[in-house]
């Protein structure tokens, strides 16, 4: 028997890569991305040849305590904004504001998404990692 599901459009997943020199001093993912760029994912590559580990965290990071990404290692940090029943809302305030001749209240839920321009690496040395941004391609 034939599964019936509806029709989805396909969208390509939008990512760029970059190779980052980490400093010993904070050095930001990225300072031309911020909230608006809707990156919902990352992935910071530290090759296995790296001499040092890469520590994250914000604009105070320090190797003392940032989180330790050691070489060889390739952390992924996403933010999952779940498909939830709530986006029904939409649909059933249209047909209650019909049936009812009123105007319902709306909850808007936020989006939440990660800002690379203040997330920061350091190192104790010099160090190049590779980093990929994977934008939410629709709301």
């Amino acid at each position: 028997m034939a599964v019936l599901r509806p029709s989805r459009p396909v969208i390509r997943q939008d990512f760029n890569t970059q190779l980052l020199v980490v400093g010993t001093v904070p050095t930001p993912l990225n300072g031309s991305l911020d909230i608006n760029s809707l990156i919902t994912s990352f992935i910071i590559a530290v090759p296995t040849t790296a001499a040092n580990s890469v520590f994250i965290g914000n604009g105070g990071v320090t190797t003392a305590n940032g989180l330790e990404l050691a070489a060889g290692t390739s952390p992924v940090f996403i933010i999952d904004n779940y498909k939830q029943p709530y986006e029904l809302q939409g649909p059933l305030i249209g047909i209650e504001e019909h049936v009812k001749a009123c105007t319902a209240d709306v909850d808007a839920l936020p989006f939440i998404v990660w800002d690379p321009s203040q997330i920061y690496l350091i190192a104790a040395a010099a160090t190049n990692v590779s980093v990929a941004f994977f934008k939410e391609m629709f709301i």
